[in-house]
Formats: C-alpha cells, sequence, structure tokens
C-alpha cells in the first residue's frame, strides 16, 4: 500500500511538471512511465485515464493554494503587504529558471479543448485566486467592485508570467508587478517596493508550490 501511495505521489508530481511547461496537451502516460521507471500499465494503474490525473494535479495545486492563502491571512498585515506575499507567489515559480508556468495558467490556454470536467476545476482555480484577492482588497475600504479590480491583477500576474517567459527575464515580471502596484496601492509611502516584494514569501510563510 505504501509503495502505491508512494508510486502515485509521484506521478502526480511529475505530471504537474510536464504541464507547467507543456500542458495537457503534452502528458502523456508513456512518457510519464519512461521517466519515472515505471510500467505504463502502472500509470493506468492509478489514474485510468489522463483526465483523471490531471484533475488530480490541480486539484491538489488548488488544496496548496488555500494553504498559502491562508498562511497570509493568519499574519493579520496590512493590505499592501498581504498583496505582495500574494505576487510573491507567482514570483516563485520563475525564480528557478526552468520553463514553468503556473498550471492553472497553462490549463487556461487550452481552455477550449479541454474535457468539461477539467475546464471546470481550472474555473475554480481562478475563482480561488478572484475571491481570496478580492477580499484582500475589501480590507482598506476604498473599492467599490474588488471582484473586478480582483480579476485584472490576477489576468495581469498569469500575464506576466508568460511575458517572463517569453523573453527569458524575470525582471520582466517584476516591471509588470510595479505596474500593478500602481493600480492596486501596495506600498506605503516612502517604502520600497522590489525588496518588500522578494522578501514577502519568507515574513507569511508562504513557499514554492508541490
Amino acid at each position: 500500500m505504501k509503495n502505491d501511495i508512494g508510486t502515485a505521489a509521484r506521478i502526480v508530481a511529475l505530471a504537474q511538471e510536464v504541464m507547467q511547461v507543456s500542458g495537457y496537451a503534452g502528458l502523456h502516460y508513456g512518457t510519464l512511465a519512461e521517466n519515472l521507471g515505471i510500467t505504463r500499465a502502472a500509470v493506468h494503474h492509478h489514474f485510468p485515464n489522463k483526465v483523471d490525473l490531471a484533475r488530480r494535479v490541480i486539484a491538489e495545486y488548488i488544496e496548496w493554494t488555500r494553504g498559502q492563502f491562508a498562511a497570509i491571512d493568519a499574519t493579520g498585515a496590512p493590505v499592501h503587504d498581504k498583496m505582495l506575499a500574494y505576487f510573491a507567489l507567482y514570483r516563485l515559480i520563475i525564480e528557478d529558471g526552468d520553463e514553468r508556468l503556473c498550471p492553472g495558467g497553462m490549463l487556461a490556454a487550452e481552455a477550449m479543448t479541454l474535457p468539461p470536467e477539467l475546464k471546470a476545476d481550472v474555473r475554480e482555480f481562478f475563482d480561488l485566486h478572484i475571491t481570496w484577492v478580492a477580499k484582500v482588497l475589501l480590507g482598506d475600504g476604498s473599492r467599490t467592485e474588488p471582484e473586478g479590480e480582483a480579476a485584472r491583477v490576477v489576468a495581469a500576474l498569469q500575464g506576466a508570467l508568460l511575458v517572463s517567459r517569453l523573453y527569458g527575464r524575470p525582471e520582466s515580471f517584476d516591471a509588470i508587478v510595479d505596474g500593478l502596484m500602481a493600480i492596486v496601492p501596495t506600498t506605503p509611502p516612502g517604502a520600497t517596493a522590489r525588496p518588500a516584494r522578494k522578501a514577502a514569501a519568507a515574513r507569511t510563510g508562504t513557499v514554492e508550490g508541490p
């Protein structure tokens, strides 16, 4: 039983890496089996079809994200610190220098060809982000339409990841985040934005995704 659990976890972890680079279309059981040193039948044993595996990946990423949001909320930090910590979650994705993107963003780019149940899972992922950001933005009392502004923030961050990967420059992401800070005030007067952003994950106990 322990070996079965371990194998399933390894499959999910590798599937997430593949999906962060190649999306759902690039997920192939034969390649997973070869890279993990197991048979293709073993992959099917744990996940009878590809949509089952992809749904497990996004479900685990959603739960990880909920945990990160809970950790940020638990700090009781002001709005600008919470938003900096949120931006840091995205920044972590590109800091390793590989080709990964947010799994939710990668799947959203394939929305027109995704199985309906997986498409619904991706919507749940984005709804989670938008709802949480809107809740945080409500905290400063200045927003009349926080959900609309939250959706723009999430869309901008996903786009920032794409642009950064396209040009191979993490600083492209930072420039877009700096623009967001002008739209969504996250830095108190006289504070320096970029160092605070880099330190946000450490301050709030956030960590890179599974």
